[in-house]
């Protein structure tokens, strides 16, 4: 039976549904590609088994919605900019499907309990998101304040960690819920470190001792393999914390906090390993494979990335906390995914439901059953964790070092700086100079803006 989704400006006959999802499926696999004549209605009416007027009213949507064109006498084609669309019936995800292993479950979990709401990777934009952390603290202007919803199913759930919940409020704004989250610690392959005579890394080793490593496997390997070097905010704000530095310090007058002599430090470290492997631009699944084939020595891992490697067959590696930095601290960015509404939803039901089923225990037992990340409910988390495991009482203890910055009333603010950060760090041959340079004009920005720093309020649900 084919279902009917229900809820506000949403709802859509089950047949509509299943035209629109025939049409965008083949669109996204590249079937039709942009500029592409779609067939007649009365052949999709064949093929699907469905009336020629709920194909026809299956198509208009999608025209209206901006995926298809219509030309009289001439037929309905693909649009160039379909990609930009902010469809009803979608949820994006972060990633590629093949990258994240909870994506089959997941969709068999929306098909019961969320039917006609269709994953995918293909549009950047929906309704509806699951993204990582950083994304949705750079872009929070654009996502609704979900505290009514949360409080709501916070009163239906079990206990959570607390934890997560923080670095999703943003002015006294909810921009997003966290479904899993974890720290990011180093994993390593050490029959490959023992092959190339590395000893192996241990908790309270220095970034000495990790860039010693690092310089010998350089000598004796491909530098491509040696570590996942990645030049933007996600990886390089792990250094910055490393060293003892902040992006952002909001508890201070100033929080403009990344010309300050530790954060400038941890600037000069990420380029320094940079430098010593050859600034490689690493696609990330791509990294994981070779990891697992037994190809590439080290990672900046999360315990994401380890459900990824179990996936692939692979369980050899170990784990070890960042090196330490002299003056610095013991902590790493946290990595979190979140569930995201966009402020073009004008559906409050199909947000509640949303942020309910991901905080359900379906969805979180699925992500704990994968071990992918830990689930921000506490009955989930205890379930996936094995603390017989070495890697996974790691895990335990860095969960409590997690850091959440950067984090801003201002996104443009947020956005200036993180970008101007990452692309200091490609271009610049003196990084202290100009990062003290780059904090002028973030202070200029801020102060032109200290009037009215959340200048647009996105809608609120309650």
């Amino acid at each position: 039976m084919i279902a009917v989704v229900r809820g506000g400006d949403l709802a859509l006959a089950g047949k509509t549904v299943h035209v629109r999802q025939y049409v965008l499926e083949r669109i996204e696999r590249g079937e039709w590609a942009a500029g592409t004549a779609l067939p007649g209605a009365r052949d999709l009416a064949e093929i699907l088994g469905i009336s020629f007027l709920k194909v026809q009213q299956g198509l208009e949507t999608l025209a209206l919605d901006g995926v298809l064109e219509t030309r009289a006498r001439v037929g309905t084609f693909v649009r160039s900019d379909w990609r930009e669309r902010v469809l009803r019936d979608n949820l994006s995800v972060f990633n590629k499907r093949q990258n994240l292993p909870w994506i089959d479950g997941l969709e068999a979990i929306l098909a019961r309990e969320m039917p006609g709401l269709r994953l995918t990777d293909a549009f950047p934009r929906s309704m509806l998101e699951i993204k990582t952390l950083l994304h949705v603290q750079m872009n929070h202007d654009h996502y609704l304040d979900l505290a009514g919803i949360l409080e709501q199913v916070l009163a239906e759930t079990g206990p959570v960690f607390s934890e997560p919940f923080a670095p999703c409020r943003v002015g006294g704004r909810v921009v997003g819920v966290p479904v899993i989250s974890s720290p990011r610690f180093i994993c390593f392959n050490p029959a490959l470190l023992r092959r190339h005579g590395c000893p192996l890394p241990a908790a309270g080793w220095t970034w000495d001792d990790f860039m010693a490593i690092v310089r010998r496997l350089c000598a004796a390997m491909d530098p491509a393999l040696v570590l996942d070097w990645v030049p933007l905010p996600y990886y390089w704000l792990n250094f910055v914390l490393r060293a003892g530095g902040h992006v952002f310090d909001a508890g201070c007058a100033d929080p403009i906090a990344f010309d300050r002599p530790q954060a400038r430090l941890g600037l000069r470290l990420f380029r320094e390993l940079g430098d010593a492997l050859g600034r490689p631009v690493h696609d990330q699944a791509a990294f994981a494979d070779a990891f697992a084939n037994d190809q590439a020595a080290m990672a900046i891992g999360t315990r994401q990335f380890t459900s990824v490697l179990r996936g692939r067959g692979w369980d050899g590696w170990q784990a070890v906390p960042l090196p330490s930095i002299p003056g610095g601290a013991e902590t790493s960015s946290q990595a979190a995914d979140l569930a995201c509404v966009r402020d073009s939803c004008t559906d409050p039901e199909l947000a509640r439901r949303f942020i309910r089923l991901m905080l359900s225990p379906s969805v979180q037992d699925h992500l704990a059953d994968l071990r992918y990340g830990v689930p921000v409910c506490k009955a989930s988390a205890l379930r996936t964790l094995d603390l017989g495991d070495a890697r996974e009482t790691l895990v335990l203890h860095e969960l409590g070092r997690m850091s959440w910055e950067p984090c801003m009333p201002s996104a443009d603010l947020s956005r200036f700086v993180l970008r101007g950060i990452t692309r200091l760090l490609d271009v610049s041959r003196d990084i202290d100079a100009d990062a003290v340079e780059l904090a002028k004009a973030a202070r200029l920005h801020l102060a032109a803006n200290a009037h009215n720093p959340f200048v647009a309020q996105p809608n609120y649900i309650p």
